[in-house]
């Protein structure tokens, strides 16, 4: 079978129930392959061809001999392909929403009124029959498969944190699940794009290992750059190869990912534009909003910058230097933390405008929660909150705890470690998805 382009293949897909069934030709022009073409007669794909396996079994490559490392390559790139399939299920929703959108009133009436009650893939036509099953794929991927994955290495009887700490993990630098592109798409799936603009990791580790730059070059930088040494998760400076991934470019099959939050709510918004809500006109249905005040954005820096200086005195701790900050580190911290309280206040700013744009949204949510919670478009929005839930409050949670066990407070790979763990999930918080659908108590209260 031609593997030249194998993930053309991937992404030709169709939601179309009369498509569905086609077979992939194979295409030049669409770069796409037919597997097990019918050849002189004869089939010959084998299973180890079809999945691949000469290059799956083949692409890990260890740094040392411990054999712990090969257990924490593998449970990583598992990560990385459940990443992929939930990508892939966030498109196929993506694309359903965006099919429900282009129907006329009629139409759209009719596939919201499918029967309620039971199983909602059972009462499904086969217009939501595949984004249905992929909902279910994502819950059950971030509630279930990711936390499962992260226990392998939680564990000590199951991956020694000796052996990982003395005998490999120095080889790794400065390389970071940090860089892990394809899930910082999916947060920009589930409503985080706001978040992922804010600067709030330092690029030290990075500025040295992949530019080469000298101590006092970096701090040069972090004292006199506008950025202070501070980049985004999405900065090309640490995604490197996956920039295209985690920030797609407009018109690609990627960017309907990111897109998919404001596809919910258009559609939730569709449902009351069309009279369905039953609310009497004018009836106030809205989401409270982030504050924007001033004062709350020097509470969340100043959170910010306490994490800063407590990982400069750690770090001087385990260099048996005096753990207090000099007039450099205090101004550096400073400096850091003004930058990080304007993009915060920017990213709060913008998220509120993104829910009142989609006021219109909450009362679609009314119906469907009230009148139509068993139908298949609640179904979805509720599996897919679900998801962002189980992200945010186990998987993330669960390799917090991790990390915590395995190295302490200690600098992680990329200079990160268990404080900024923390603080980034405590931020992730106030960016829930789906925020017009979800329960009331769910939603970061005004004033936070």
């Amino acid at each position: 079978m031609n593997r030249d382009k194998p993930g053309n293949n991937w992404w030709s897909f169709s939601i179309d129930e009369r498509e569905r069934g086609e077979k992939i030709s194979g295409d030049e022009a669409a770069g796409t392959v037919e597997v097990n073409p019918v050849t002189g007669g004869r089939r010959l794909l084998s299973y180890h061809q079809y999945l691949g396996l000469e290059g799956l079994l083949n692409c890990q490559v260890p740094s040392s001999r411990a054999p712990e490392e090969r257990v924490f390559i593998i449970t990583h790139q598992l990560f990385e392909l459940v990443f992929k399939q939930m990508i892939f299920d966030f498109l196929v929703i993506a694309e359903t929403f965006r099919s429900l959108l282009a129907r006329g009133d009629a139409d759209f009436r009719r596939l919201l009124d499918l029967p309620a009650g039971g199983n909602p893939v059972a009462a499904a036509t086969g217009f939501w029959r595949p984004a249905l099953t992929a909902a279910a794929r994502i819950r059950h991927g971030a509630g279930n498969v990711l936390p499962w994955l992260m226990a392998y290495l939680a564990q000590e009887e199951t991956f020694s944190n000796e052996e990982f700490t003395q005998k490999f993990r120095d080889n790794l630098l400065p390389a970071s699940g940090f860089q892990s592109a394809q899930f910082r798409l999916i947060q920009r799936a589930l409503g985080k794009s706001c978040l992922l603009d804010v600067r709030l990791f330092p690029a030290d580790t990075y500025l040295k290992a992949y530019e080469g730059k000298s101590d006092a070059e970096v701090r040069q930088i972090s004292l006199t750059a506008g950025n202070a040494g501070l980049v985004t998760l999405v900065d090309p400076l640490i995604l490197r190869e996956g920039l295209a991934v985690a920030t797609p470019p407009a018109g690609s099959e990627l960017s309907l990912v990111a897109g998919l939050d404001d596809l919910a709510h258009q559609a939730l918004a569709r449902v009351a534009a069309l009279g369905e809500s039953g609310d009497e006109e004018g009836e106030e249905c809205r989401l409270a909003l982030l504050s924007g005040r001033d004062d709350k954005g020097a509470a969340m820096a100043e959170k910010f910058a306490q994490r800063l200086r407590e990982a400069v005195k750690k770090k001087k701790s385990d260099e048996q230097q005096p753990a207090v900050l000099t007039g450099d580190e205090l101004k550096l911290i400073a400096r850091r933390g003004e930058v990080f309280r304007q993009d915060w206040l920017r990213a709060v700013a913008r998220e509120n405008h993104r829910r009142e744009q989609h006021r219109t949204a909450c009362r679609g949510a009314a119906l469907l929660l009230r009148d139509k919670r068993e139908g298949p478009l609640a179904s979805i929005l509720a599996r897919l909150a679900a998801a962002d839930r189980d992200l945010y409050g186990k998987f993330l949670l669960f390799h917090q705890n991790a990390v915590a066990r395995r190295i302490g407070e200690v600098p992680g790979t990329a200079g990160g470690g268990v404080p900024y763990l923390d603080f980034s999930r405590e931020l992730i918080g106030h960016f829930p998805a789906l925020a017009h659908f979800r329960e009331r108590d769910e939603i970061p209260p005004q004033g936070v």
